[in-house]
């Protein structure tokens, strides 16, 4: 009965009510004892919002990261294991998914019990469970059927959708081979494998003289002469064979000098760009022949002929002897005002190629992420703006990995900002790292971070090697009072790390972004003066 008269008063706070039970009798007094103790004794209802600072590396390999919690939630058994983005759970090889809503739970039935010995598996979609062709067999130790002939496709279902009860082993015929995503679609050939122009049947690139490299089949008279040393690339002090360029070296570099492919020829450039363009190593080596002598020059966006016709222009060398005639050119007419937007823009490309397309801005190479207004205000002319921050090495390891071009926007054209990369090596000398511009060699294309290259060509295949830019500073100089400028400097200076290294893997590492404006104040003397109207 207590407790049914004092819990109004208790949330209503009726304190007037108290003052008039202390007044009354002994009985009211033992009242107000009671009710002051429940008072007091009454939980905080304060709420803690201070909550754990999460990420998605730091949840064990059984838990998966719960983003709308933010923070890490085990996955459920029996069956059930981290999906590969790490964000979800899902079934374990051998299990079928049974219920997934795309809430917190998911719920996985194994497709062999525990007395049967079966060769039941998870289909290709993880919807069903599915038998193992008897020809191929079921494989016990992995709980999965044995692959398919190299020829052929694994199927799970019919052509219109329909669930079979026995896996099928397709056949891949005329000019068909297995490809797409875990080889399980018959796509077309490249037509390096079919037998002829006309033909329609792949071929296994088999016969006497022929190899496979980079996935075209080629006659191994066209392909550069196999040496271990064309796929060293140097990471600081170490020298390291890498598994892309020995998969891709060789067959992008007969592609792009036999059909000037587009997409080999910028892949043999991006190879070249992460040697830091040393014309010792053997990609900038057989650029250089190809522009030389096999590429036939041409006139690109006017007379800019540095730039030869199907390559990506990685070096100035025609139209400038040094890179003071580069850096002192008067091309740039437009005369910008103090806070105005200076526009750049860059065209990406991915490692093997492929063009992505063109950003606006600069956000793409700036590392540390602040607030947009803020990172907007790197872009206004005459501001110096400088930023650093940490990053971890493991979010630099899963960076996506692009190179860029980049130009100063300039109404309907681009101009192209020149960049010093200070790991470029001469003679034994990092010319670039100094501050005398004659000795400077100036090159064009750049990465942020390079996390695909460090694989290495032997039997490890986990990511051995990262570059990252310990600095990018991008240079304006003034040429005069009136907002006109000489062409934009990038500088980079890039750092390697070895990933084998546990303390480097698990550290942060310092990068820097700035752009710097310079100014001749007696060159802008001389031009006030000339400028004054006269006494």
């Amino acid at each position: 009965m207590l407790v049914k008269i004092f819990a109004p008063m208790l949330f209503q706070r009726s304190y007037p009510l108290v003052v008039k039970l202390q007044t009354k009798s002994k009985m009211a007094r033992e009242l107000l004892i009671l009710f002051i103790w429940l008072l007091c004794s009454l939980p905080s209802l304060s709420i803690d919002y201070l909550i754990p600072f999460t990420t998605p590396e730091s949840c064990k390999t059984n838990q998966y990261f719960q983003f709308s919690s933010l923070r890490c939630e085990p996955c459920g058994s029996p069956g059930q294991e981290r999906s590969n983005d790490g964000f979800s759970c899902i079934c374990q090889t051998g299990y079928k998914m049974v219920e997934n809503k795309g809430g917190p739970s998911i719920v996985c039935e194994a497709c062999n019990s525990a007395a049967d010995s079966g060769n039941l598996t998870s289909s290709l979609d993880g919807s069903f469970c599915i038998k193992c062709p008897t020809d191929v067999g079921f494989n016990v130790k992995t709980g999965t059927c044995n692959r398919c002939p190299s020829d052929s496709v694994a199927t799970d279902r019919t052509r219109d959708g329909a669930k079979l009860s026995t896996r099928k082993c397709e056949r891949c015929v005329e000019d068909t081979t297995p490809g797409g995503e875990e080889l399980q679609a018959c796509r077309r050939c490249h037509s390096s494998f079919l037998l002829s122009s006309n033909d329609s049947v792949c071929s296994p690139c088999t016969e006497n003289g022929f190899v496979i490299t980079g996935g075209v089949c080629f006659d191994e008279n066209v392909l550069l002469k196999d040496t271990s040393s064309m796929y060293k690339v140097e990471y600081g002090d170490k020298s390291f064979d890498s598994r892309f360029f020995r998969s891709n070296l060789r067959a992008s570099q007969a592609l792009c000098k036999t059909d000037s492919n587009f997409t080999a020829c910028q892949l043999l450039g991006n190879l070249c760009v992460l040697l830091d363009y040393i014309q010792g190593g053997s990609a900038c080596k057989e650029y250089t022949d190809l522009v030389n002598n096999k590429i036939p020059l041409g006139i690109v966006n006017g007379d800019n002929r540095d730039w030869p016709v199907v390559m990506p222009w990685l070096f100035y060398e025609l139209s400038a002897s040094d890179a003071p005639e580069v850096l002192d050119k008067k091309e740039i007419t437009k005369k910008f005002q103090r806070n105005e937007d200076i526009d750049f823009v860059l065209a990406v490309y991915t490692l093997n190629g492929s063009f992505v397309g063109y950003e606006n801005g600069l956000d793409s190479i700036q590392m540390c992420k602040d607030r947009p207004s803020k990172m907007a205000a790197a872009l206004k002319f005459a501001t110096t703006y400088r930023s650093s921050c940490s990053i971890a090495v493991k979010e630099m390891a899963k960076m996506p990995m692009f190179l860029y071009d980049m130009f100063l926007a300039l109404g309907d054209d681009l101009y192209p900002v020149p960049v010093l990369m200070e790991n470029y090596v001469k003679d034994s000398e990092n010319v670039n790292e100094g501050s005398d511009r004659d000795k400077w060699v100036l090159t064009r294309r750049f990465y942020v971070v390079d996390n695909l290259i460090g694989i290495s060509a032997g039997g490890n295949q986990e990511l051995q090697y990262i570059r990252y830019p310990q600095k990018i500073e991008l240079n304006i100089r003034l040429r005069s009072s009136d907002g006109e400028i000489y062409p934009p400097l990038l500088r980079i200076k890039y750092d390697a790390l070895e990933l084998n290294d546990e303390d480097t893997l698990n550290s942060d590492k310092e990068v820097s972004f700035a752009i710097t404006y310079e100014m001749d104040t007696s060159k802008i003397k001389k031009d006030t003066e000339v400028l004054s109207p006269a006494v």
